[in-house]
């Protein structure tokens, strides 16, 4: 059986990768005009959350049951995904009367690939 500091590892490397996919997205995503990318990192900043609420779990921060701090996690990533998705719609919506252009190159799918392949590690 795994102990809670190789946890805490497991989880704070998933942490440290999701957020250098979250920057780099929405850096990208802010450079290019590219809501696809934007919604993106949102998602991955969901998962930032997840992930210090899953470390926070393992080091028993201030006594508080997992069981509760996976409820209120929940709630809060409940709110996340519907707070982000309404700030997707609001630009979406925005864009149907004035449609950008898209500055979209090598590096727009070098960090798309990278957002893959860190999902595919937080999954593991």
């Amino acid at each position: 059986m795994e102990d809670h500091a190789s946890h805490r590892k497991v989880f704070l490397k998933v942490l440290i990768t999701n957020v250098a996919v979250f920057l780099a997205e929405l850096t990208i995503a802010l450079y290019s005009g590219s809501l696809t990318m934007l919604s993106d990192s949102f998602h991955v900043f969901i998962h930032i959350f997840s992930s210090i609420i899953a470390y926070i779990s393992e080091t028993g921060f201030l006594k508080l049951e997992p069981a509760k701090l996976k409820k209120y996690s929940a709630l809060i990533n409940v709110n996340l995904f519907f707070i982000s998705a309404g700030v997707i719609l609001k630009k979406a919506v925005e864009r149907l009367d004035r449609p950008l252009d898209l500055e979209i190159g090598w590096l727009f799918f070098v960090i798309a690939s990278l957002g893959l392949f860190a999902n595919m590690y937080g999954a593991n």
